[in-house]
């Protein structure tokens, strides 16, 4: 192989190596109830960290799911006890100085104002643009700004789940897309690729698991007490809202 051509591998391989170090991690999944299409409320909640506070918060977690534990943060949150996972995982996030965000829909609200929310916010041909697209953009826009003054580019991980138990986080990931090359969204310089893995691979999606399940049983009235332990764990933890009063504003805002 000629010298020039090895240099040049050789230069793309330490790009590739340098961009995985600069990019920070934002480990994300969605929650809602047992079917989408009724469900009260609709969660796209994770965790920011750059790639020493994820390896912290894996030196921590790894341990407590050493036996080959199945993760599952709904069995966790409904079962309202203190479990040494429960602890040791709120631990890792305190460890890691993770730093969250919750974006909520109150879906009851949005179909009762449906129409009139129509009208004033979704443009026609614009399929993508929904009541779930626009929690998760809310989600990506206050983790791109509200979280950090870093310029660092964002690299967004979710759930791959097996097609009969997809939700929106597919088709979350084509808007996001989309975003990244619209020269409006004025934060897109930290939008990095979006990607699914593994919950058994990139543990980190249980820290995002677990704050979406506590956001989302939380936001149905549930006094559990893992809402608290997590904001309390959290390095810094920002929750928006697209409740009836949000809708409410909007709408009179719209048509005054």
């Amino acid at each position: 192989m000629p010298i020039s051509s090895y240099l040049s591998e050789l230069a793309d391989v330490l790009n590739s190596e340098l961009m995985s170090i600069l990019l920070d991690r934002a480990f994300c999944d969605e929650s809602y109830g047992p079917d989408l299409k009724t469900s009260s409320w609709y969660i796209v909640a994770g965790f920011l960290g750059t790639r020493q506070q994820w390896r912290r918060f894996e030196r921590v977690w790894r341990p407590y799911i050493a036996d080959g534990f199945d993760f599952h943060a709904h069995r966790l949150v409904r079962s309202g006890r203190h479990s040494d996972k429960q602890l040791g995982l709120l631990q890792a996030i305190g460890e890691g100085k993770l730093k969250g965000v919750v974006a909520t829909m109150d879906l009851r609200a949005f179909r009762v104002h449906h129409d009139a929310i129509r009208k004033t916010i979704f443009e026609e041909g614009h399929e993508l643009i929904d009541e779930y697209n626009l929690a998760f953009m809310q989600y990506v826009q206050l983790t791109a700004k509200r979280l950090d003054a870093s310029d660092r580019r964002i690299a967004f991980v979710y759930d791959r789940r097996p097609p009969q138990k997809q939700g929106r986080m597919e088709l979350h990931r084509e808007f996001y897309e989309g975003q990244r090359d619209n020269p409006d969204v004025d934060f897109r310089h930290r939008l990095g690729p979006i990607t699914a893995d593994d919950r058994h691979h990139a543990i980190g999606l249980h820290a995002a698991d677990f704050l979406a399940n506590c956001a989302y049983h939380h936001m149905c009235g549930s006094q559990f007490w893992q809402w608290k332990a997590v904001n309390d764990a959290a390095a810094k933890m920002i929750t928006f809202s697209y409740d009836e009063n949000f809708w409410l504003n909007f709408i009179q805002a719209a048509t005054s």
